[in-house]
């Protein structure tokens, strides 16, 4: 996620694939997939709607307070 912000230049931004499709992409389950992307939501660390995706910035002291 952090190289297609990088590449799109902006926290905020598509991808080319359903969630099947990135699943398969990344050869890992879609249903474990879905399920971290569910979490880094709850965590506050993302927001998505099916293939728009917006990455939230945090600082250091974010990180250190979510552990």
């Amino acid at each position: 996620m952090s190289a297609e912000s990088i590449r799109h230049s902006s926290l905020s931004f598509d991808i080319p694939f359903d969630r099947q499709q990135l699943a398969d992409y990344l050869c890992i389950n879609r249903a474990a997939m879905s399920t971290e992307i569910s979490k880094l939501q709850k965590e506050d660390f993302i927001k998505t709607n099916r293939n728009h995706f917006e990455l939230i910035a945090c600082n250091e002291t974010d990180l250190q307070d979510n552990k």
